[in-house]
């Protein structure tokens, strides 16, 4: 009966062993599953992380492209326009070199011509010197201009008292170019340093005496209201005053200034 006894609770002890290690191998392959699991989800966000990646590098080099393509278009453009603009300015230049030619060939000895009524504008009339206002003094007279003053010769005033003639020492224009300031406050006389209503100075050259001549001018004649002085008949007169490539040069550079 003792054997009996010792052989059940033998078998019983070798049942919790067993029970015992089928627990322990299935509690191991559910840390292995969970492992596996665990791997499987970091390698799946790896892979998503690269992809997102290599989607917003993708985008970002289209991106470039577009805005690469974008400037080139932009930069054909500009340089078609800046083409066109070239050969409008060189047309309308030879067109208004032809017109001055065709005026000096016709242009009876002792006329004055101007180059506004040659060019299609018409010569605009000779404008009255505008009145200084009442409690401005006149400007004082000076042979030569201050320093820092710039001059311009050939002037003349415009109805609105603006004063349009050639321009030297100044730091903003070529010696010799034409211009036309601002109104003017008071008087315009030659020899006389004028003020316009910005501030700007300028000294307007003495106007020397015409000549009976003919003569040409860019501003429809000299002074305000002059009337052209009678010239004499000479037998082969030939007309004073630029010549045709100078007045060809000086449209070019009035339709250049234009743009």
């Amino acid at each position: 009966e003792a054997r009996k006894a010792e052989a059940t609770k033998a078998e019983a002890e070798a049942k919790r062993v067993a029970a015992a290690e089928a627990s322990a191998k299935k509690e191991e392959k559910k840390r292995q599953a969970e492992e596996k699991k665990a791997a499987a989800a970091a390698a799946a966000e790896a892979r998503k992380q690269e992809a997102e990646a290599k989607r917003a590098a993708a985008a970002e080099a289209a991106a470039k492209k577009k805005a690469a393509a974008a400037e080139a278009a932009a930069k054909k453009k500009a340089a078609a326009a800046e083409a066109a603009a070239k050969k409008k300015l060189q047309a309308e230049a030879k067109k208004t070199a032809a017109q001055a030619q065709k005026t000096v060939e016709k242009a009876a000895p002792g006329a004055t011509i101007s180059l506004f009524g040659a060019f299609g504008g018409g010569a605009p009339p000779a404008p009255a010197p505008a009145a200084p206002a009442k409690g401005v003094k006149a400007p004082a007279k000076v042979s030569v201009a201050p320093r820092g003053v710039p001059t311009i010769s050939g002037w003349k005033q415009n109805r609105d008292g603006s004063i349009s003639g050639f321009i030297s020492g100044s730091p903003a224009f070529d010696d010799g170019e034409a211009v036309t300031t601002s109104p003017i406050k008071g008087e315009a006389s030659g020899g006389a340093v004028v003020q316009t209503g910005s501030g700007s100075k300028y000294f307007l050259a003495p106007v020397e005496a015409k000549q009976r001549s003919t003569t040409f001018t860019l501003f429809g004649g000299g002074d305000a209201g002059a009337k052209a002085a009678p010239a004499s008949a000479p037998s082969k007169a030939v007309p004073s005053g630029p010549s045709p490539a100078a007045l060809a040069a000086q449209a070019r550079k009035e339709q250049q200034a234009k743009l």
